[in-house]
C-alpha cells in the first residue's frame, strides 16, 4: 500500500549559527519521517537538486562571499521546496531571482509559526512522492488513479478508481462529468498541477492532476481525505473550545478581581484611618482580611496562567534584561516575607554575565516562585540564597536558589512540578498556597528554551537551578525592572511632594470608587468622579483636575481611548493621567503608556504606591 507517511523527506539545513543543529532538530520534532542534513559551511561543489526541502539561513554567515555563494547555488532549487530564514527587516531582504513559491521566514516570528511553515513544506514533499509512486504503480495503489485523453475521455482507471466511478453511477450522478470538467479547466489554464475535491457516499476525495505535454493526456491521483477533513474539523472545534475557555477565564478573572479589588481597597482605607482610628484587635482583623484577599488574588492569577500555558496561548515578550537588576527586584519582592520570619536572604553573582534575553515579567515570576517557596518552607531563623553562575554551556546562565529548610525527599523530587502538589509531594495543603508555583515556573522556563532542576534533595535544605539561554544581544536598551511593579518609583520625601488639590477618578464600579475616594478625601484631597471615558473627557475639560486616575475597562468609551483623546486636546495634553486596571502584565502596561498615560498602577494598589506615583507625575 502506498501511504504518505511511508516516505522520508530529506531536509538540507544551511545554518552556521551556534547551536543551529539542535535548534533545527527541535523545530522538526513535529514532522514524521524526516532526515535532517545540517551544514554549517557552504560546499564549493554544492549542486542543488529538486528533492526534499531546503532551509537557508543566509544571515548566519558573516562572510558576504559565503552568503552570496549559498544564494547563487540554491537559486535553481524549486521555490516550493525552499524556506529562507533571515534576521534582516523585510526591506533589507537579499535579492534572489526565485518565484513566489519561496517561503520567507523572519527571525522575529514565533517558533510555532516557523514550525507550521516547515510542516507545510514537508507534507507537500511527501505528497509529491506519493503522487509520483502512485502514477508509476497505479494498479497497486489503494487510492484512485485515472488517465484521461486530451478530449476528456477516460483512458485508464485503476481498480480503486473503477469502484469510485461505479458508486457515482449507482447513485445516479454522472460518472465522468466532474472529472471531465476539471480536465477541460486544466486544458485551458496555465496553472498546473491542478487539484479539486469531490464527495461520494459521505467520503471526500481530493484529486491532483498533471498534464503530459507530449501526449496531451491528463494523469490524476486521488486520495481519501475524509479522515483529514474530520481531523481538521476536530482541530478547529478544539481551537474554538480552547478560545472560548480562554475568553471565559479572562472574563472570570476580571469579574473575580473586581470585587476583590473593592475588598482590598476597603481594607486599605480602614487601615489608613479613612473611617476613623481603629484599635489593635480591629487592625489585626483588617490585616487578616487583606492577607486573605491577596491570597485569593494570587490564586486567580495562578489558575489563569496555568490555563494559558496548557492551552498553548502563553505569549512571551522578550527584552534585554540586566542580571543584577533582575535579582535585586526578586530579592526586594520577597524581603518582607523573609523578615517577618527572621529568615536571612543572601545574593551572590559568581559570573561576569551582565545581561541576557527573556520576558522580564515571566523570568521574575520564575525566580520569585522559587525564592518564595524557599522562604515558605524554611523554618524561622533559617537562611535562603539566590546565586548566579555561568553554565558549562557558554550560551546559558544559571540561577540557583537554596535554603536551609527540611528539604525534599527523592520520592517527591518529580511530583513537585505537578499542578496542585506541594513540596511534600502530596495534594494536601500542608502550607498555604495553590501548589501551582513550581508547575508554572517549569512551563515558563521551557517556553524560554530553559529548564528547572532540583539539584539537592533528601535534606537538609533544597537547591533548585534555573538554566536559561543568554540569547543574542541586540542594540535594544536594558529593560527597566521598575516596569514590573517591583521597585518604588520615587522616594517619599515630604519636602519634594507636589501640591495636588483636585483628583478625578474615572471608575464605573461604585465599590472601587468609594473606598479610594474616602481614602483620598481623608487625606485632604478634593475628589470628583466620571463613570465612563466620555464623561472623563468632559469633566477633565470642565474641572481641570491636577491628576486623573483612569480605569481602563469602562463602558461607552474605555480608558485607553479616553487617554488618546485627552492627549489630542490642547487643554489636556499635559494633564497627568495614571492608568489603573485589574488586567495585569507588562503588555497591558505598555498599551497604557503608548496610549499616553503618564504612569500605570495595577489594581489593587497600596496607598504608598499611589502617593509615590502621584508625586512623580504631578
Amino acid at each position: 500500500m502506498l501511504k504518505q507517511s511511508t516516505y522520508t523527506t530529506l531536509v538540507r539545513v544551511f545554518d552556521a549559527s551556534v547551536g543551529a543543529e539542535a535548534l533545527w532538530s527541535k523545530r522538526f520534532e513535529g514532522c514524521d519521517h524526516v532526515r535532517i542534513l545540517h551544514m554549517a559551511t557552504v560546499p564549493m561543489d554544492l549542486e542543488p537538486d529538486h528533492t526534499g526541502v531546503w532551509v537557508l539561513v543566509p544571515d548566519s554567515w558573516e562572510d558576504p562571499e559565503r552568503k552570496t555563494r549559498l544564494l547563487e547555488a540554491t537559486s535553481v532549487v524549486d521555490p516550493e521546496r525552499l524556506v529562507m530564514l533571515v534576521r534582516d527587516e523585510e526591506d533589507q531582504l537579499p535579492k534572489q531571482e526565485t518565484s513566489g513559491g519561496t517561503q520567507w521566514v523572519f527571525a522575529g516570528e514565533t517558533e510555532r509559526s516557523i514550525q507550521r511553515t516547515l510542516r507545510m513544506l514537508v507534507d507537500a514533499d511527501q505528497g509529491r512522492q506519493v503522487l509520483s509512486m502512485a502514477l508509476q504503480f497505479p494498479d497497486d495503489n489503494p487510492n484512485p488513479v485515472v488517465c484521461l485523453e486530451a478530449s476528456g475521455e477516460l483512458a485508464y482507471a485503476n481498480p480503486a478508481a473503477e469502484n469510485l466511478l461505479a458508486l457515482q453511477q449507482v447513485n445516479g450522478s454522472p460518472s465522468l462529468d466532474a472529472l471531465q470538467q476539471e480536465v477541460e479547466a486544466l486544458r485551458t489554464t496555465v496553472e498546473e498541477p491542478h487539484s479539486f475535491v469531490i464527495e461520494v457516499e459521505g467520503a471526500t476525495y481530493g484529486f491532483r492532476y498533471e498534464r503530459d505535454d507530449a501526449s496531451g493526456r491528463v494523469h490524476g491521483y486521488g486520495i481519501d481525505i475524509t479522515a483529514n477533513l474530520d481531523a481538521e474539523r476536530m482541530r478547529v472545534e478544539v481551537e474554538q473550545q480552547s478560545r472560548k475557555k480562554d475568553e471565559f477565564l479572562a472574563t472570570m478573572s476580571h469579574e473575580l478581581r473586581t470585587p476583590l479589588n473593592a475588598i482590598l481597597s476597603c481594607t486599605e482605607a480602614l487601615r489608613e484611618g479613612a473611617y476613623g482610628d481603629l484599635q489593635t484587635p480591629q487592625l489585626d482583623a483588617i490585616r487578616t482580611v487583606r492577607e486573605s484577599g491577596k491570597h485569593l488574588l494570587s490564586l486567580i492569577t495562578d489558575i489563569l496562567d496555568i490555563s494559558k500555558i496548557e492551552a498553548g496561548r502563553m505569549e512571551l515578550s522578550f527584552s534585554t534584561l540586566g542580571v543584577q537588576a533582575m535579582c535585586d527586584s526578586v530579592i526586594q519582592m520577597v524581603r518582607n516575607a523573609a523578615d517577618a520570619r527572621s529568615i536571612e536572604l543572601s545574593y551572590a553573582n559568581n559570573t561576569d554575565i551582565e545581561t541576557f534575553r527573556g520576558d522580564p515579567l515571566r523570568i521574575k515570576q520564575i525566580l520569585i516562585n522559587l525564592v518564595s517557596n524557599a522562604v515558605k518552607f524554611t523554618p524561622e531563623g533559617g537562611r535562603v540564597g539566590l546565586e548566579v553562575q555561568a553554565s558549562p554551556a557558554s550560551d546559558s546562565i544559571v540561577f540557583r536558589v537554596w535554603d536551609t529548610g527540611p528539604g525534599i525527599s527523592s520520592e517527591n523530587a518529580y511530583a513537585i512540578f505537578k499542578p496542585f502538589v506541594q513540596a511534600d509531594g502530596n495534594y494536601n495543603r500542608s502550607q498555604p498556597g495553590t501548589g501551582l508555583g513550581l508547575a508554572i515556573a517549569q512551563h515558563l522556563a521551557r517556553l524560554h528554551d530553559g529548564e528547572i532542576a532540583l539539584e539537592q534533595f533528601d535534606g537538609p535544605g533544597a537547591v533548585f537551578s534555573v538554566t536559561l539561554p543568554i540569547g543574542e544581544m541586540g542594540v535594544s536598551p536594558v529593560f527597566d525592572m521598575r516596569a514590573t511593579g517591583s521597585w518604588p518609583i520615587v522616594d517619599m520625601d515630604e519636602e519634594e511632594e507636589v501640591q495636588i488639590e483636585t483628583i478625578l477618578i474615572a471608575e464605573d464600579t461604585d465599590s472601587n470608587y468609594q473606598h479610594v475616594r474616602d481614602l483620598l478625601v481623608s487625606l485632604g484631597y478634593t475628589v470628583e468622579r466620571a463613570v465612563d471615558g466620555q464623561e472623563a473627557i468632559r469633566r477633565c475639560q470642565e474641572l481641570r483636575p491636577d491628576i486623573v486616575l483612569m480605569d481602563i475597562d469602562m463602558p461607552v468609551m474605555n480608558g485607553l481611548d479616553a487617554i488618546r483623546v485627552l492627549r489630542e486636546l490642547p487643554d489636556t495634553q499635559g494633564l497627568p493621567i495614571i492608568a489603573v486596571t485589574a488586567m495585569a502584565g507588562i503588555a497591558n502596561e505598555h498599551a497604557c503608556l503608548q496610549a499616553g498615560a503618564s504612569a500605570f498602577l495595577e489594581k489593587p494598589y497600596p496607598l504608598r504606591d499611589l502617593m509615590q506615583v502621584m508625586n512623580q507625575v504631578a
